[in-house]
């Protein structure tokens, strides 16, 4: 008795998951949450939209006249820990229907000579066994870092493989690229070498910064939806004001905290339980300020794109935008 086709895809695509489990080298992530559903980064979510087009519909492009140089491979994202970048990996995933796999160098790297090479090699050939997944290379900069120091050689013998990797990811014997796609997050850009970011690596390098007025709105209304809570109008303008150089994770934190003090009386969630959260969450980039003018300029300086769009809105040029 033979599986129908429909059955045996489903059977091979679980012997995947198996294995990637059993590895243990991969984290598998189901996500849920769609790019709709992020608020904030508009000429971020577009872009990524455009990719998905093209990672969807592969063989049609191709055939439409794209040549396989043509498909998209990857985005690096960098930012201050919190401004949404895993959380659009897992969503872009989501929005492609493609399984999301995540590595985590911590994963990777053995005490063993010639561990932490082969555990990268085995990793690497199970993405693309995976294929098609998007593949969140999570704070990749710990795979890079101190390779000019590394005596042993070991960071320096990963950072190449994941370099050449990145570059020639996924041909097959049949010349076409395996649809690995790669979000690779960075929290801290100084320490990313600059082979790196060199054309070919990915099709797109993003800053991710803190989020503007009417992107803090957004992300506010969705964590208030998302706990079935709401202020009025005038109240949330309010929290916006106070949340200036929030993240979207501490602004999270900001509606968990008030939602909590409100729930601890049995009570509705009212506005001061808000504003009151607001000065128990102390904002990262308080401390950290001078770092993210840092990222601001060196984004500037490399041609790197914007997140996120304007005060002006949605639809403005992406390039360069001077939001410090």
């Amino acid at each position: 008795m033979t599986a129908a086709p429909g059955g045996m895809a489903g059977i091979v695509q679980r012997e995947k998951t198996a294995l990637v489990r059993k590895q243990g080298l991969l984290e598998l992530i189901e996500p849920r949450l769609t790019l709709d559903a992020v608020g904030g980064l508009d000429l971020l979510k577009e872009w990524l939209r455009e990719q998905g087009a093209l990672i969807q519909y592969a063989a049609e492009a191709l055939a439409w006249g794209f040549v396989p140089e043509d498909l998209p491979k990857g985005a690096l994202l960098t930012g201050l820990p919190g401004t949404g970048k895993s959380l659009v990996a897992r969503a872009a995933a989501a929005t492609w229907g493609l399984p999301l796999l995540r590595l985590d160098m911590s994963r990777i790297l053995g005490s063993l000579v010639g561990q932490s090479e082969n555990r990268m090699r085995d990793a690497l050939r199970l993405a693309e066994a995976m294929a098609p997944c998007v593949l969140h290379v999570d704070e990749i900069e710990k795979a890079l870092a101190g390779a000019g120091t590394d005596t042993s050689g070991v960071s320096t013998r990963i950072m190449g493989q994941l370099l050449t990797w990145l570059q020639e990811r996924g041909v097959g014997p049949d010349g076409l690229p395996s649809p690995v796609y790669v979000i690779a997050t960075a929290n801290n850009p100084d320490s990313l070498p600059a082979p790196l970011l060199r054309p070919g690596r990915f099709d797109g390098r993003w800053f991710v910064d803190l989020p503007q007025s009417f992107e803090r709105r957004v992300v506010a209304q969705i964590h208030l939806a998302k706990r079935r809570q709401s202020v009025v109008e005038a109240d949330l303008d309010q929290l916006v004001e106070q949340t200036a150089d929030y993240s979207p994770a501490e602004i999270e934190q900001v509606v968990k905290t008030g939602c909590a003090a409100a729930f601890r009386e049995r009570r509705g969630l009212v506005a001061k339980d808000l504003f009151d959260a607001v000065k128990r969450v102390t904002p990262l980039s308080k401390s950290r300020q001078e770092d993210l003018q840092k990222m601001r300029e060196e984004a500037r300086r490399t041609g790197a794109l914007f997140a996120n769009a304007p005060e002006t809105g949605f639809g403005a040029s992406r390039r360069l935008l001077d939001i410090g």
